[in-house]
Formats: structure tokens, C-alpha cells, sequence
């Protein structure tokens, strides 16, 4: 299982700075449906950092500089009512994008969207081969796959990767929306329904295959952003991890 993510936001908005860095959170807001209570982020465009990247510390008027060529000094729009670690926290975040090739990737996207609209594009697009899906329609199919899923979380071959980077602001809430109560009868958070599912799919393994109780694992990564780690973090301590395991709950923040 390979779990790689550099999230950066594009384009950033700088009224949200006074929550913190939220690189997922534009993303969010450009979403009409982001509200939706099983999504729990938003992902708009993926970019590499920057490749020239060094230590130094660029100056307020060159970032400017560079990001008004680039179209994008709207970044600054709010800098004034910024504190001076909140200003020098949008600088590093800035420095560390490679704007002009975000840029570049852009408008490389625009002009195969492009083509391919009016039909110009080289690349044909053809409909996948009958044999590469299946229905669950079918009652034996669906028995299949069942069995098959059941057996590689059984054999520890599964993992769930949970992306919760985002803040519940359109929500009412500038908690992590996984927090959130959602109005389920339960009153349950997204995070405790979640866990319990990984917690009955672990039982459910454990019976379908004779394993020893306990035996099973699915270990869950839950991936963080730098204003919502430490309250996602303090989350599941108050509730115990919901019952799993803490040592197979990995949380991790974006971009590292």
C-alpha cells in the first residue's frame, strides 16, 4: 500500500489564515456538494512542492512580486490584517510552491479539456473492456467479491487511508468535520462511525475464517492538516479510540 500526498491549495485563500493553514480548505469551498457527510475532504488539485526550494526566507516584495506575475496576488488581498507569524506562516507556505509550474499544470489541463471538447484531442477514449467490471447484481458475484474482501482483510492485507483534513466551517463548526454531529440519531461523529465499521469488519474476518479473536487488523491512517491534527488527536483520546486498538491508528498530517 503506497501512501503518497503533498496537498496544496489553488488557488489559496488568505482570510482563512487566522484558523491556520489549511491546505485543503479552499478545495472544500469550491465544492458545491462538499458538505456531503461521507466525504470528510476535498481534494481540487494535487502539486508538487517546489523543486527549487531552499532555506532561505523570501521577502514579503519578492513573493508578491512573484505571485502577482504568476495572477495570483489575490493572496494578499488580507495580509494587513495578518500577525506577523501568521504573515511569515503564508510566506513559507507561499515560498514552498512552485507557482509558475502550478501555472504551467494548469493551463496543460485547459488545453486537453480543450481538445478533447471539440475533438482534436490524439488521445481516443474508448470504452472499457467487459471483462474489467462487475455487477453485484449478480447474487453469486456479489457472494464472490464479499468473500474475497473478507479474505484479504483476514490475511492483513487491507488498510483504510481516511482523508480528514478539512474544517467543518461551511458546517457552523471550525472543529474537524469528522467531529462533527452530523444529525444522525446516534448522535455519532463521522470518526466513531467510521471505527466501528473497521471494528465489525475486523470481527466479521475473525468468524468468516476461524481467526483468534483480536487477531485481525485493519490498520486506519487518518490524515490531518496542520490547524486540525491536534484537536483530531485529542478527539480520539477523549473517546478512546472507539474502541480500537491506538497503536493501529495512525495519524499523520499532509504533506510530510
Amino acid at each position: 500500500m503506497f501512501l503518497f500526498s503533498v496537498h496544496s491549495t489553488f488557488p489559496l485563500l488568505a482570510e482563512h489564515i487566522r484558523g491556520g493553514i489549511d491546505y485543503q480548505h479552499t478545495a472544500a469551498d469550491l465544492d458545491d456538494n462538499h458538505d456531503h457527510p461521507t466525504d470528510l475532504a476535498y481534494l481540487t488539485i494535487t502539486t508538487p512542492l517546489n523543486p527549487h526550494h531552499t532555506s532561505r526566507t523570501m521577502t514579503y516584495e519578492s513573493t508578491r512580486k512573484l505571485y502577482e506575475e504568476a495572477g495570483q496576488d489575490h493572496l494578499f488581498q488580507f495580509w494587513s490584517s495578518l500577525s506577523s507569524s501568521e504573515q511569515s506562516a503564508l510566506l513559507a507556505q507561499l515560498d514552498s510552491i512552485d507557482i509558475k509550474r502550478v501555472n504551467r499544470i494548469h493551463a496543460k489541463a485547459l488545453e486537453v479539456e480543450k481538445a478533447t471538447s471539440e475533438g482534436t484531442s490524439p488521445e481516443i477514449i474508448e470504452p472499457l473492456p467487459e471483462d474489467s467490471s462487475s455487477s453485484t447484481k449478480d447474487p453469486a458475484a456479489d457472494s464472490e467479491w464479499r468473500k474475497l474482501g473478507l479474505r484479504a482483510i483476514a490475511n492483513g492485507e487491507v488498510g483504510v487511508l481516511l482523508m480528514a483534513g478539512g474544517q467543518g466551517t461551511r458546517l457552523g463548526s471550525s472543529a474537524p468535520k469528522g467531529c462533527y454531529d452530523i444529525g444522525l440519531p446516534s448522535h455519532k461523529s463521522l470518526f466513531q462511525y467510521q471505527a466501528e465499521r473497521i471494528s465489525r469488519l475486523q470481527a466479521v474476518a475473525e468468524t468468516e475464517f476461524g481467526k483468534e479473536k483480536g487477531s485481525v487488523i485493519i490498520p486506519w491512517y487518518v490524515m490531518t492538516s496542520g490547524p486540525t491534527r491536534p484537536e483530531t488527536e485529542k478527539f480520539f483520546q477523549e473517546n478512546s479510540y472507539f474502541g480500537l486498538d491506538p497503536s493501529n491508528v495512525i495519524l499523520f498530517e499532509q504533506g510530510l
